[in-house]
């Protein structure tokens, strides 16, 4: 007979999961994929428009860009020290979730402020 190995599941530090198989660790990349699936809205804030990001239930600020990388931030890094961050690459078309951890609850999407803007 023979017999079955088994694997082990955990989480990373930065909050991923991790399947451990025979000495091999596997990581599921959280978060990557095309733009055209995100969710770029326009939020306005007092005499201005914000231009963010909605992900799976978070809102993002633009932190800055280099080179066509876009560096975006939870709306709530400074209030709450969140730490989840999201990459765009603007030249693939492509994005990528650095830091999928909140240390927060999700946000209320508001319908009456969210407007779908074309990247």
């Amino acid at each position: 007979m023979s017999s079955a190995t088994l694997a082990n599941f955990s989480i990373t530090q930065r909050g991923r999961p991790l399947l451990v198989h025979e000495g091999y660790s596997y990581i599921d990349n959280l978060g990557s994929g095309s733009i055209d699936s995100m969710i770029f809205v326009s939020l306005p804030l007092k005499n201005k428009i914000v231009r963010k990001i909605y992900h799976n239930g978070f809102y993002y600020c633009r932190s800055k860009c280099i080179y066509g990388t876009t560096y975006w931030v939870c709306d709530r890094a400074k209030q709450d020290n969140c730490r989840s961050r999201i990459t765009t690459f603007d030249d693939k078309r492509t994005y990528k979730v650095t830091n999928p951890v909140h240390n927060h609850n999700h946000c209320l999407r508001n319908s009456f402020s969210v407007s779908h803007d074309d990247r």
